[in-house]
């Protein structure tokens, strides 16, 4: 019963779990009545306090987690978190061809472009693979052999970076164009003759 309220309370998709030692609980309760019956001189007191301020302490837990963590059970965007701007301009322009986006982003980029645009990372790791986010991130931070990545083995078209420190957010002026910028993000189109569409 213990475990099952550590974990309901580590997570709000684990709260349906205290149904566990809810339940534990009241059946421990139907047994001590039962036996208070059988042995009049027994008291219960001593149990249902020790119970009692289980409960107020995992209520207090739970008000305490309530208050403190967002829960966010409406799905909510915090949209200084995700590059929203440069959403609204790729549904405009249309852009076509490859695109790189930060691994935190992508859930972010198929809720608004799926269709029309191919995320290059998002949050399914296990489907992606260690390789994949190994040069996700030798990109992202410019790490040795970024470039190559960038130029051929990838041939991104068009990329979406953070405007984080540690992070990768310009690219090389001669070979790229900056499409926009904000507080948070910025989107570079590569210039060349496989990209003039996008140009």
């Amino acid at each position: 019963g213990l475990a099952m309220t550590i974990l309901a309370l580590s997570a709000a998709r684990f709260l349906w779990l205290l149904t566990i030692p809810l339940s534990l609980t009241a059946h421990y309760f139907s047994v001590v009545m039962e036996t208070l019956d059988e042995t009049p001189t027994r008291t219960v007191w001593p149990e249902l306090i020790v119970w009692l301020l289980f409960l107020a302490g995992v209520m207090f837990w739970v008000d305490a987690a309530r208050t403190a963590i967002p829960l966010n059970m409406h799905q909510t965007v915090e949209k200084h978190r995700y590059p929203t701007s440069i959403c609204s301009i790729m549904k405009e322009v249309s852009l076509r061809g490859r695109m790189f986006n930060p691994y935190g982003w992508g859930g972010y980029l198929i809720f608004c472009l799926y269709p029309d645009y191919q995320v290059f990372v998002d949050g399914r790791t296990v489907l992606h693979g260690a390789a994949l986010l190994r040069d996700h991130y030798t990109i992202l931070h410019e790490n040795p052999g970024w470039q190559k990545l960038v130029d051929e083995r990838y041939q991104f078209d068009f990329m979406m970076l953070p405007k984080e420190y540690g992070s990768m957010d310009t690219l090389p002026n001669e070979s790229w164009i900056l499409l926009f910028e904000n507080h948070n993000s910025s989107l570079y189109l590569r210039r060349n003759r496989a990209n003039e569409s996008n140009l």
